[in-house]
């Protein structure tokens, strides 16, 4: 699947401000889980590149926003310290190549489109395969643009389970990952539980209510 040029902390405060006594308490225990990227989501200030983190080994990074440009922001970053990359995304691969310097690392496609390099959005058992094999292997960052997208078509728990299994590889084999997700498509429990898997959340969106609406029942 990939050529040997391709194969080669939990923490901050919710966007949306809470004043709920019940979602405070949750917020502060969230708190104590480590240490803070950003404590204040970057609405009115846009974050450059030099402003975004630097990636650390055996981590899990969750980029919470509305568009998923940072968090290609971080991954070029990443790649420009000569880590080796993978990116599993949902926009058309070529047009990443057009945006951003990701040089000739490899690209997954999450389709149903059926081509070359591609992955159907169900296929979950391959899409793991292929992650655990470059993590195993290339040790390098990997991002993950498209969760959103495996969850309407699985559902949320099956995809939990995905990223689970990816943290333990993550972390065993002094790899990266680095998932892209617009928070308001999840509700408050499955947000939360999702955060509870991850390192470091960096929150780039603006202020909005989490919870209104249910993923998995939209």
């Amino acid at each position: 699947m990939f050529s040997d040029q391709e194969s080669g902390k939990r923490n901050g405060t919710r966007c949306a401000p809470s004043t709920d006594s019940g979602d405070q308490a949750r917020a502060h225990a969230l708190d104590r889980s480590g240490p803070l990227i950003n404590r204040e989501p970057l609405a009115d200030k846009k974050a450059t590149a030099s402003e975004l983190p630097d990636v650390e080994k055996s981590s899990m990074y969750l980029v919470e926003e509305e568009r998923s440009e940072k968090s290609y922001e971080l991954f070029e970053k990443s790649l420009a310290r000569g880590l080796p990359g993978l990116c599993a995304t949902r926009v058309y691969p070529e047009i990443l190549r057009k945006r951003y310097d990701f040089g000739d690392c490899a690209m997954l496609w999450l389709s149903n489109a059926g081509k070359e390099d591609s992955i159907r959005p169900r296929d979950l058992e391959r899409l793991s395969l292929l992650l655990e094999q470059f993590i195993s292997t290339r040790k390098g960052v990997v991002l993950v643009d498209g969760i959103e997208y495996l969850i309407t078509n699985n559902d949320f728990v099956t995809v939990l389970r995905l990223i689970q299994s990816l943290r333990d590889q993550i972390a065993m084999n002094l790899a990266i990952m680095i998932i892209s997700l617009n928070p308001s498509t999840l509700g408050f429990q499955e947000l939360n539980l999702l955060e509870r898997e991850m390192d470091s959340i960096l929150r780039m969106c603006s202020p909005t209510t989490h919870g209104q609406q249910d993923f998995q029942g939209r």
